[in-house]
């Protein structure tokens, strides 16, 4: 169950690290697209849960930008710890919706 997701949430980190910025804009703007498919997918969710992946949306969108920003000034994000950081927290934050989710549906 959207599985794949969460490794690409590791995979950005490996990602920063190696400066890819010009492949990043797209993945971001997938993870994104999935989360909210998640969330439409899955009724049963709490309005907390809901919450929770829009705001994991947000940040994706947010680093997106970010990223996007930095290739028009030709130059790498000033906090590249700190979009690691937040990859980090909200892909915990996917996690455990996503347990939840398969503790409910039972896969």
């Amino acid at each position: 169950m959207n599985l794949p997701v969460l490794h690409d949430i590791e995979e950005f980190r490996h990602l920063h690290r190696l400066a890819a910025w010009d492949i990043l804009p797209p993945r971001y703007a997938y993870i994104r697209r999935s989360v909210l498919a998640i969330k439409q997918k899955y009724s049963a969710m709490t309005r907390s849960q809901k919450s929770t992946l829009q705001i994991v949306a947000q940040q994706f969108s947010s680093m997106e930008e970010i990223v996007e920003l930095s290739l028009s000034t030709r130059q790498p994000p000033d906090d590249v710890a700190g979009l690691n950081r937040t990859l980090s927290e909200q892909g915990d934050k996917l996690n455990a919706i996503l347990t939840v989710i398969q503790g409910k549906i039972g896969v």
